[in-house]
């Protein structure tokens, strides 16, 4: 059966021209850096092409910051995948949105790019945890508005906390004003600031009526409907297909992870000549149920048997998975109350 991969490019690895409080690359003491070579994108296109039963291939630009990897180099990366892939494939970006430009937009609509843009909230005051200076909100707002203007498919990523989760009304009336074409509330579970599974929960709901009154897609409950009507949810925290996801450093490593590159996850170098087959193993791998999953917390029930996952443990922002998983798991149950 054929399948798609997620590559997730990390062009300058964690260099990042912000400091979020709560990013996980700022709890590690080395994060491998730089500007990743345009041979090594040639490299990568060739091994995905050898490998079987892979129909389609989306090229994940992350970090860090990936747009500090200049427009130049960006268009001489995706030429290159262009030439080379025999795949169908298409790029995603996740930005912070700080250095998007005329030139990146023109970059994005030719390559018909989707961005994602992160931010905290719907003012300054809910960014402190990202933003030193209002002006920085103020660019990453208009900027948001100019990739709309361009017709750019733009989701925009909120990051709950603690601390901006008082905005939360607020923050809908924001994105209802914004229009993006999509959005996503995650919450960051770490340092004892953790959501209870109801708080969570209630942000679900908000987010489900929301999506419903405003026709703004959101990120997450499209995809619990797909596992509650017997279908495989196409989410990763939802259904735990963890290894459909590989990542490649600046360096030509390859990791089977989607976050930060731990050793354990190290599978080779591209220049290795078994990385294919590496690669290819860990792709075909089945993920074995974990005990933790949605699933398992449902009881079994064979109706949600597609929901095997259990949160995201690789996610360093999210090492309180229980609460994640726990609030879906209330969402589901008052869905089929209703």
């Amino acid at each position: 059966m054929s399948r798609a991969v997620n590559v997730v490019m990390t062009p300058v690895g964690g260099i990042c021209n912000l400091k979020c409080s709560y990013c996980y690359l700022q709890l590690k003491e080395k994060f491998t850096s730089g500007k990743m070579n345009i041979e090594i994108i040639g490299k990568l296109v060739e091994k995905l092409n050898q490998l079987n039963k892979i129909n389609k291939v989306t090229f994940t630009w992350h970090g860090g910051e990936p747009m500090l990897f200049t427009p130049k180099q960006c268009e001489l990366a995706f030429r290159v995948i262009e030439k080379k892939s025999v795949i169908d494939y298409k790029h995603v970006i996740q930005t912070n949105g700080t250095l998007i430009s005329e030139e990146y937009i023109e970059l994005f609509k030719r390559y018909k790019v989707s961005v994602g843009v992160s931010l905290d909230g719907p003012n300054f005051e809910a960014n402190s945890s990202r933003f030193s200076k209002e002006e920085q909100f103020n660019l990453v707002v208009k900027n948001i508005k100019k990739l709309l203007l361009n017709k750019i498919r733009t989701t925009i990523f909120i990051t709950l906390t603690r601390d901006n989760i008082v905005y939360l009304d607020d923050m809908f009336l924001f994105i209802r004003k914004v229009h993006p074409t999509s959005f996503y509330l995650n919450p960051v579970q770490k340092d004892g600031s953790d959501f209870s599974a109801e708080e969570w929960c209630k942000v679900i709901e908000k987010m489900n009526q929301f999506s419903y009154d405003s026709k703004i897609p959101n990120g997450l409950t499209p995809y619990i409907e797909e596992g509650v009507k017997g279908r495989i949810p196409k989410h990763c925290l939802l259904c735990g297909v963890c290894n459909q996801f590989i990542l490649v450093n600046v360096s030509g490593e390859v990791f089977a992870t989607c976050s930060y590159p731990e050793p354990e996850t190290f599978l080779d170098h591209l220049d290795e000549p078994n990385i294919k087959q590496k690669i290819a193993d860990y792709l075909s791998k089945v993920p074995s149920i974990s005990k933790d999953s949605i699933y398992a917390k449902l009881g079994e029930d064979r109706r949600y048997v597609y929901f095997q996952g259990a949160g995201c443990k690789q996610n360093k922002c999210q090492e309180n998975n229980a609460v994640y998983v726990d609030g879906v798991v209330k969402y589901i149950q008052r869905m089929e109350v209703k």
